[in-house]
This record gives structure tokens, sequence and C-alpha cells, in this order.
């Protein structure tokens, strides 16, 4: 299975109506988890092809109701009152459950978003204890990232990491800065790479597992969040909770 720009839209709808196999299925699932452009567009697809779904299904019961009304016409008032009653009550059971079932699922998200949120709170930057005599470029960065302008934030960073590519608190803070704007496979190459400094404080590893659960990778957030509760790392007790939130979902 190749995909390129020019099939991935022919992909997602085949994927979508189930019409690949289960070597492709993988292979297109293992795309989307390396591609945020192709995820992002399988999400906006998928959720338009469920509220297509529920209209198709909504004017299906409509054409047929309609069709029993006009086969009836010559049934007596009764029998075709009690048959329209029916059919509409049919109707109005099944539009209530797609409903119901529309809204469980986004519900659902939207408190899994919330837990995470909850949990995903920022350490403010405090670069002025390392030195009273910061460069400009550092007082630039703090300032954005503690006011929460990452997007700022980050093409200062880059550069600044040029310079000093071992400075754990800017590399923490860029891998952060990127996770909050969902690149969250740029944020864990950034993760990767404070965890190969070895650092005695693992600050990255609570972030990491932040980031994979925003990305949809429970497993191995779970799996992260297990070994900093199991070597009591930073933010253990948090990690320990938001496991326990997570398994109520």
């Amino acid at each position: 299975m190749d995909l390129n720009k020019n099939n991935k839209y022919q992909l997602i709808d085949d994927y979508l109506q189930g019409n690949m196999s289960i070597d492709d299925m993988d292979r297109f699932k293992a795309f989307m988890q390396t591609d945020n452009e192709i995820s992002d567009n399988f999400q906006i697809i998928q959720e338009l092809q469920e509220s297509h779904d529920f209209n198709k299904a909504s004017q299906d019961l409509n054409n047929t109701l309609l069709s029993i009304r006009n086969a009836d016409v010559n049934q007596a008032p009764i029998q075709r009152k009690s048959k329209i009653a029916w059919f509409s009550l049919l109707l109005a059971i099944i539009i209530g459950g797609l409903f119901y079932f529309t809204n469980a699922m986004s519900s659902d998200k939207e408190s899994r978003n919330k837990i995470i949120h909850q949990y995903a709170l920022v350490e403010p930057l405090s670069l002025s204890t390392k030195s009273n005599d910061l460069q400009q470029s550092l007082l630039d960065i703090e300032n954005l990232y503690n006011n929460k302008n990452y997007k700022q934030a980050l093409p200062l960073i880059s550069v600044y990491l040029e310079e000093k590519p071992r400075d754990l608190d800017i590399l923490l803070a860029y891998g952060i800065s990127l996770s909050e704007e969902s690149e969250y496979i740029k944020a864990n190459e950034i993760f990767s790479t404070i965890k190969s400094l070895k650092p005695r404080v693992k600050k990255h590893l609570w972030y990491a597992a932040i980031n994979n659960l925003r990305a949809g990778k429970d497993e191995l957030a779970t799996s992260q969040l297990t070994t900093i509760v199991k070597e009591k790392s930073y933010k253990y007790l948090e990690a320990k909770e938001l496991i326990q939130e997570l398994m109520k979902e």
C-alpha cells in the first residue's frame, strides 16, 4: 500500500468503509501515528462520515414512513393511524439513540480531555535563578513561555539550543511547548533527547506521558506513568492518581 497526497483521501475512505486487509489497516494506522496531517484529516473525515451516516439513517426512516403512508392510503383510517404511530415511534427511538450515542462519545472525549488538562499544568520557567545576568533571548523565552505563548517561544528556543543543546531547562521547555502546540512526535523526540542526557530529576518522563495521552497513545503513556510510580520519580503521586482516573474511563 502506497500513501501519497494523491490517494490519502481514498485510503481514509477505504479504511472507514472496511475495504482494507488487516495488514493494510495496520500499515495505515502506523501512517497516522507518524503523520499529524493525515491523522487530523482522518479525524475530520470520520466525524463528517458519522454525521452523514446519522443524517442518512434519519432520511431513510423518513422515506420509509412516507412510502408506508402512500401505500396505505386505501386502508382503514384506524389501521393507517396505527401503522404511522408505530413507525413514528420507531423513528423517534432510533434518532434518539443516535443522538445519545453521538453525545455519549463526545462527552467521553470531553471528560478524558478534562482529566488530561487537569494534570498537564505546566510549571513556570525560572531562569533568573540561574543567573542575574541573563541574555535577552532567555528573558524573551521565559516571558513568552510563562505567558503560554508557546508558538512564539518555539523559534527562540530552537535558536538558543543551537548554541547550548544540553541545557535541560530549555530542552524541557521546548518539549512541553511542542506538546502544547500538538506537535506530539517532535515533542517525544525532545523528551528522548533529554532522557539520553540522564538528568537527575526525570521531569521529562512525566511530560512525555502527558504528551502521549494527548496523542492518543494510552498504552505507552500508561507504561510511562507506571514507571514514574514504581521509581517514585517526579510527580509520582500525580501519576498514580492519573492512572486511576484513566482506568475509570
